[in-house]
């Protein structure tokens, strides 16, 4: 009965699109990384955890249609203080594509930009796949 169950719930969880967490990425320094939404990068200079995690707002346009203006999208990171189980503070940092700001000061020498944001919008057929934003914590 318990495997039923199991089962059950299992089916249910995908059925819903639910995208199972990925496992952390240790990023370095000066190097892009890419993150799906619940994923987070571990960097270890500056110790950081970069957590990627949704995306508040897409407004840009479609791949498949002409648009006037680009649009935007803003992704949203949680990044904390010091290794990932450590006590460090959590800052929340809204990131745009198009508009400002694209990125966020850590510290004074250190820098996080949005490199990209995929899959591109598409009006059909709309895209299934879960949001991956391409980042880079950079030296200043």
């Amino acid at each position: 009965m318990r495997w039923v169950l199991g089962t059950v719930l299992i089916a249910a969880a995908c059925s819903r699109g639910d995208v199972p967490l990925s496992a952390d990425v240790r990023p370095h320094l000066n190097a892009p990384f890419t993150l799906t939404v619940g994923q987070s990068g571990v960097l270890d200079e500056p110790a950081v955890t970069v957590t990627f995690t949704a995306v508040t707002g897409d407004s840009r346009c479609a791949i498949d249609v002409v648009c006037v203006w680009a649009g935007d999208a803003v992704v949203r990171l949680r990044l904390h203080v010091g290794p990932p189980d450590g006590d460090g503070p959590d800052i929340t940092a809204d990131l745009h594509t198009t508009l400002e700001p694209r990125s966020t000061p850590w510290g004074v020498s250190y820098e996080l930009r949005l490199l990209a944001l995929s899959p591109e919008p598409r009006v059909y057929p709309p895209p299934t796949e879960p949001y991956r934003a391409t980042l880079v914590m950079e030296s200043r």
